[in-house]
């Protein structure tokens, strides 16, 4: 109440539904921007130095094929070498290296019951 005494003003609220705001006005074209025109016209350089122009299509690409052959070549090398090297530096060190998952993390945002002040 006093601030509304020292703004001279009263704070008053309506639940009533606000008119749209007005959609139909003009606004000005000043023409292409700056970077559009440049933009166009490096474009059109690139393609006649490249001798190709460029094409663009918003359809579906086609579908890339699946379920082909794979064959099985065995086990890169680089694996073979760094399997052996696993298993060295466990002998050394007397350690199995655990590479199960990750547990599970703890349950978080549960209720937590509010009892009163201590």
């Amino acid at each position: 109440m006093e601030a509304e005494q020292k703004s001279n003003h009263k704070l008053s609220a309506t639940f009533k539904k606000p008119e749209a705001p007005n959609r139909d006005y003009f606004v000005p074209h000043y023409g292409e921007d700056e970077d559009i025109l440049t933009t166009k016209q490096h474009l059109a350089e690139s393609e006649t130095s490249h001798k190709h122009v460029m094409e663009a299509s918003f359809t579906a690409p086609t579908e890339h094929p699946t379920d082909y052959f794979v064959p099985n070549l065995g086990e890169d090398s680089e694996i073979n070498v760094a399997q052996k090297n696993i298993a060295s530096a466990e002998k050394r060190l007397n350690h199995v290296i655990d590479t199960s998952p990750a547990p599970k993390a703890q349950p978080r945002d549960y209720f937590v019951p509010h009892f009163g002040e201590d």
